[in-house]
């Protein structure tokens, strides 16, 4: 009964382990013993949580190699952040930027936080007559390594001396905002991962505006968005991020558009915009008024890198598994190590993903044994062998 029972199990073990991810990512091996940060690309971000919470590393014997992860986020020189006066009334930020200038976009020093925050922009010449400048737009900073954040709000170019900021602090306490100014040169930023699977729709013409549609195939977070224009020479859109979104009313369910964030394309400026966004959906409204439709080439989407930091040892097989929802986020001792994050690590790649799922879709370069068809078959035929002993087993001590 006892080696029944350790053939149970050993079977038992081998099916959970295989039903509990769903992707695997097979790491390139090292070469010596050591600390390394391990690139988490996109494709293998789709399918994990958004948190990362069920992300595991096993070694070759299946054990669980502890790492904490490094986020990354833009770099900012602050040498060349310049302070705009501005005075508080209850929710409202009233920004002075000094002059009737042209801008687009204004910067928040904030005090880290994880709140969703919405707010709307206007603009005035006199602090008496208030123009809109944007629809309720929204913006979660939630940073995972600076204590302040600098975060743009992009809108629609202008040349409105005073800026109006009102924060809607119904739903949750205040964000803390220490100062609101500008970049007096090109702030500095890491080199972003491209999101490299998503569909474009062909843009369509209604009116005097054109829209496009982006779909992902899993939900992913969206951290850059970059517009490829051909022409004309000149150009000056006012462009809307959105998603659509099923809201209640009474008994029926109505389809409503909620604004992301609103910016403008300009010829003379950056088509680069950072923005904060976690979705599979977006659709893109371009204001042409009397204009012909731009001519677009491309809109690409970015990630800021993901590293996971762990110790890995020479000419062994490691490899990132995910898809487990019902996993709780590990806790490993590393996580105090935080001279880490600042040290710099020899980078490992993911060298091929695995859809546990279906394997047909897998890319696969080796299959360990445990991967291959015959040791299913195996750990079945030992499983039903097993079921038979101890049902015979039963019948002989009722006889």
């Amino acid at each position: 009964m006892k080696l029944i029972s350790a053939f149970c199990f050993i079977f038992c073990s081998v099916h959970v382990f295989a039903q509990q991810f769903t992707h695997k990512a097979v790491l390139d091996k090292v070469n010596q013993n050591g600390y390394y940060q391990i690139h988490l690309p996109n494709k293998i971000r789709a399918f994990a949580e958004p948190d990362l919470k069920d992300l595991r590393i096993f070694d070759e014997q299946k054990k669980q190699v502890p790492y904490k992860v490094k986020h990354t986020d833009y770099k900012v020189d602050e040498t060349t952040f310049e302070d705009y006066n501005f005075t508080q009334i209850k929710n409202d930020y009233i920004i002075n930027k000094g002059s009737r200038t042209a801008s687009n976009y204004l910067v928040l020093k904030v005090k880290n936080t994880a709140i969703i925050k919405y707010y709307t922009l206007s603009g005035s010449n006199n602090q008496k007559d208030w123009f809109a400048l944007t629809d309720t737009c929204s913006f979660a900073i939630n940073s995972n390594s600076n204590i302040n954040v600098y975060w743009p709000i992009y809108f629609p170019v202008n040349d409105y001396q005073f800026i109006k900021l009102s924060v809607n602090n119904t739903i949750s306490a205040p964000i803390n905002i220490e100062t609101i100014g500008y970049y007096k040169n090109q702030s500095i930023i890491n080199e972003l991962d491209k999101i490299e699977e998503y569909y474009q729709s062909i843009p369509e013409l209604e009116g005097k505006k054109t829209t496009i549609k982006l779909t992902i195939p899993n939900k992913q977070q969206i951290d850059e968005i970059r517009f490829k224009v051909n022409g004309p020479t000149y150009y000056n859109r006012n462009v809307t991020i959105y998603k659509n979104v099923m809201l209640k009313q009474k008994r029926n369910l109505i389809l409503q558009k909620e604004v992301i964030c609103q910016l403008t394309l300009n010829s003379n400026n950056s088509l680069n915009f950072p923005v904060n966004m976690y979705e599979n959906e977006l659709f893109i409204d371009i204001e042409n008024n009397d204009n012909t439709p731009l001519q677009l080439d491309s809109i690409q989407l970015f990630q800021k890198p993901i590293y996971l930091l762990a110790e890995l040892n020479a000419n062994q097989n490691y490899a990132i598994y995910c898809g487990d929802k019902n996993l709780n986020a590990p806790i490993y001792d590393i996580e105090s190590l935080h001279e880490l994050n600042n040290k710099p690590l020899k980078e490992v790649r993911v060298q091929t993903i695995q859809n546990l799922i279906n394997p047909t879709k897998a890319i696969i370069k080796t299959k360990a044994f445990y991967e291959q068809t015959w040791f299913m078959w195996a750990c079945i035929g030992v499983g039903v062998l097993a079921l038979a002993l101890f049902s015979v087993s039963l019948l002989r001590e009722v006889k």
